[in-house]
Order: structure tokens, then sequence, then C-alpha cells
């Protein structure tokens, strides 16, 4: 079956192409994710179409005609990832097994190294044809994390009932740290790093600076986002953390972000007391929250299990998948 791949500009692309790609992700996701919902037009289409662009990002469209058979998302990261770009491809289940998704990936392999990266990256789910594919390709898989996920209409809410840790006080706050806050807050989110890691990515040393710069960052992107920290009585210290976010085009969705406790702090409760925390003000101010979700590492036995003691389901695992650009060029021939 003949099809053309090629980038397009997808501020440019008329309705007609849109429907095609939205009826190629209404027709995935019941394949892919069956325990997910299908999200709506306007989510799908912020996937490849943000309210602010990144520059870097590319998205190629496989067509016959007007029909979008599948699609990729090359995405460059930046910072202390700066070597590595992300991988998205997907392709309608009515044209699997074609060479859709390859054909794809040899046409965006040649511009995978642009900016001197060198690593690519991608998640599939564990045992879905995403992971056959991907190993298939030569793509090797560097860690997994618990899909878990919470309707809030079938939640039990008593468990959610966890009683403040004595000595501490929380301490919420929207777009912006508090300023007295703020130096502790960086120190509090740095403890994500002694989470269990085997993937090339690095999450940000965080610093006053890096706070107020994420924060500008989130609200030009219109991603609204809820802190509550726990607070040290009288020291003042920010002993641990946990953050939600809300993207623009999904606001019945809250994606629960890093949560973490300083070493000097474990034991005490601190991240169950938050998470129930935050899950009761979450439901009690938005009446329009359906669904709370979040990934934990497959090693961090301990997160997962304050997941599973406030309700969370965890219908799937998310496999990291890796290669060097290098190998995938010469496998590809780009």
């Amino acid at each position: 079956m003949p099809f053309d791949i090629a980038r397009v500009d997808t501020l440019a692309l008329p309705e007609r192409v849109l429907d095609e790609y939205c009826a190629l992700m209404t027709a995935a996701f019941p394949v892919d994710q069956p325990y997910a919902a299908v999200p709506g037009r306007a989510a799908m289409i912020e996937n490849i179409r943000p309210a602010v662009p990144a520059p870097e990002t590319s998205v190629w469209l496989a067509r016959r005609g007007d029909r979008v058979l599948g699609y990729a998302k090359v995405e460059p990261l930046t910072g202390a990832n700066a070597a590595i770009v992300g991988l998205m491809v997907r392709v309608h289940p009515e044209f699997r097994r074609q060479g859709i998704g390859t054909a794809l990936m040899r046409a965006i392999a040649p511009r995978l190294g642009d900016g001197g990266r060198t690593n690519v990256t991608g998640g599939a789910d564990e045992g879905g044809p995403g992971h056959a594919w991907a190993v298939g390709l030569g793509f090797a898989v560097t860690a997994g994390f618990r899909k878990q996920r919470l309707d809030l209409a079938e939640a039990d809410r008593g468990r959610w009932d966890v009683a403040p840790v004595p000595g501490f006080v929380s301490r919420a706050w929207g777009e912006q740290a508090p300023e007295e806050l703020l130096a502790e807050y960086a120190t509090a989110r740095n403890a994500i790093h002694d989470r269990p890691r085997t993937e090339t990515y690095d999450a940000p040393q965080w610093t006053p600076e890096g706070i107020r710069a994420h924060e500008r960052e989130q609200d030009r992107l219109g991603v609204e986002q809820r802190v509550l920290a726990a607070v040290e009585e009288p020291t003042g210290k920010v002993a641990g953390l946990t953050i939600v976010e809300f993207m623009p085009a999904r606001p019945s969705l809250a994606m629960q972000r890093d949560t973490a406790v300083l070493a000097a702090y474990r034991g005490k409760g601190l991240g169950l007391w938050l998470k129930a925390t935050m899950l009761t003000e979450l439901a009690r101010d938005r009446a329009d929250l359906t669904t709370v979700i979040t990934s934990t590492s497959r090693d961090n036995v301990h997160m997962a299990r304050i997941n599973t003691a406030l309700g969370f389901e965890e219908p799937a695992t998310m496999l990291v998948l890796e290669h060097s650009v290098e190998d995938v060029v010469a496998r590809l021939g780009g």
C-alpha cells in the first residue's frame, strides 16, 4: 500500500487532516492503552500542536491522501538532558505490521542527532505492541515505571483520612513558591535524586533560580501547578513535598508529579500524609476533576505502596526504551 511521509507544519494543517489524525488516536488508544479514557479532540491536537510550540520539536505524518496512517514526534530535551531526543511513534491499528512505523523511523533518523544529540528515548507499555516493535529496532529497556491511576468517582475517600504528622504543618501554593520557603523548597525537590534510577534521563538539580525559571516556563505553557509542602516546626525547613499539574487541554485530569521527602525526615509518614491531603483538597476544590494519574519507578516499592494505600490502581508498566542515535542511523540507513 503506497503512502507518503513528510515533516509537517502542524500550525498549517487543514482541519480534514487534523480530523484524520484524531481518528488515528481514537482508534489507537483502546488498543494501546485499554485502561485509559480516550482523550478529547483538544488534548489530541495539543499533543502535536501545543499552544506554545517548542521550536525544535518536529512532527512527521505518514499519509495516503488526507488519510493519516501514522505519525512521529521528535522532541529534543534540554538542560542536563540536552544529549537526549525524545521520540513518539504511533500507527493506526488498521495499518500496523505494514512497515509504516519503521518507515517513519527511517525518515526521521537523519535528524535525531541534530544539535549533537547522542541518545534517543521513548516509552511503551510492557508487553504491548510498541514494546515489541521498539525491541525489534534494537532499543533496550533501561527502566520501568508503574502506571498508577485513581478514578475519583469510584475512590474510597476514607483512605485519604490520614492524620497530620506531629511537628509539621502543611503549606500549599499554586504558581509560585513563597519567597521565604524558596531555598528550602529547592533543597527538598532535590531529594527526588535518591529514587532508584537506571535510565539516561536525569532530573534537574534544583536551585532557587531554577525553581523561578521553571515557574515562569510553566506559566508560559499554560500549565497549572499545585504544591503541598511539609514544613517542620519551628525550624521552617521544608521536609517534603508533593506536586500536581494540570495541562491546559485536559482540566479533568490531574498529573501527580514529584513526591519527595528529605532523607533525614523519612519514616515519619510524611509522603502518605502529603499525598492524602493533596487528594482531599483536589476533590474539594475541583468539581471537574475525574482522574489522577502518576508513575512510580517499579523499583520504588515504598512509593508504590503509598499510592496503593490511597486507592490507586496499577493497570500497566511503562518501559523506558533507549538507543544510541548512531546505531539507529546505522540500522535504518539514515
